[in-house]
């Protein structure tokens, strides 16, 4: 599950960027652009799994 999350937060990334860039707010670009999608997807892929995770044990203890 956590690599859906992980895919599904950089095409999300990757999607908002190209929305921002066509309004002209060009927050993605210069050298470390690719890192920060990168390595952005996957901490904010792990947060989710992470979320989901809790989520889960929250509600089987209800």
């Amino acid at each position: 599950m956590i690599a859906i999350y992980i895919i599904g937060t950089f095409v999300g990334v990757w999607v908002l960027s190209w929305i921002f860039g066509a309004m002209g707010f060009n927050i993605f670009e210069g050298p470390n652009a690719s890192a920060l999608y990168f390595y952005g997807s996957i901490i904010i892929g792990i947060l989710l799994n992470i979320n989901d995770g809790l989520a889960d044990n929250k509600n089987k203890q209800e």
